[in-house]
């Protein structure tokens, strides 16, 4: 009888041990996944501050607007290949594009000839990431069978109240990546403060030949 007891004693330690193991084991395991996803988020970052580092290097070394831009072309084609690339940028008058758009693409809806000077205006005003139907919202007419097959996004350079212009990025087929979109749109206002400054340049060169 007391041999049983003793046993029962020595079965209920080992469980109740087992118990703590075992909420251990799920406590280090949790702790595991916050330092992997911690770290994981860090590394995100500095590859974020070193890919716009290396953007904002490349644009101090731009001596015009279509440099600028042609800087910028390759570094989001970098990160979003097989995509066609608009820059749509107000001027008084209206807006003036700088189109960068591969061959190989040039079916996939040639949607910024759909942008009047009003959807222009509209979107400037947003000053923000806008979505396809986001756009659609705003003014953009285009043939629904095109739309469908297309994914595309405009990206903000948020110069003044309304705004100094946009990128518009699509292509057909897949939609973009969220977090690469994100990488890019965190380098958009160093690529603002170049276009003004390069646009600034080139009214002060014009006002210099006329006077």
């Amino acid at each position: 009888m007391e041999k049983r007891r003793r046993y029962e004693r020595i079965k209920a330690i080992v469980r109740k041990l087992n118990i703590k193991r075992r909420q251990q084991a799920r406590q280090i395991e949790i702790l595991c996944n916050d330092m992997i996803g911690s770290q994981r988020e860090f590394i995100t970052r500095l590859d974020m501050i070193s890919r716009k580092a290396d953007f904002y290097e490349k644009l101090l070394e731009c001596h015009s607007i279509e440099a600028v831009l042609y800087a910028a072309e390759k570094t989001i084609r970098e990160q979003l290949p097989q995509t066609n690339i608009v820059f749509f940028l107000r001027h008084e008058n209206g807006h003036q594009i700088y189109p960068f758009v591969e061959s190989s693409l040039s079916d996939a809806s040639a949607l910024e000839s759909s942008f009047t000077d009003e959807l222009v205006l509209n979107v400037c005003k947003l000053n923000k990431v806008c979505s396809l139907d986001e756009l659609c919202c705003q003014g953009l007419q285009c043939n629904p069978v095109s739309l469908n097959q297309t994914s595309a996004v405009t990206l903000p350079l948020g110069g003044g109240r309304r705004g100094a212009g946009f990128v518009l990025i699509y292509r057909k087929g897949e939609k973009f990546d969220s977090a690469k979109l994100a990488g890019l749109n965190a380098q958009m206002p160093g690529l603002t403060r170049a276009v003004v400054a390069k646009i600034s340049d080139g009214h002060a060169a014009n006002a210099g030949r006329e006077n």
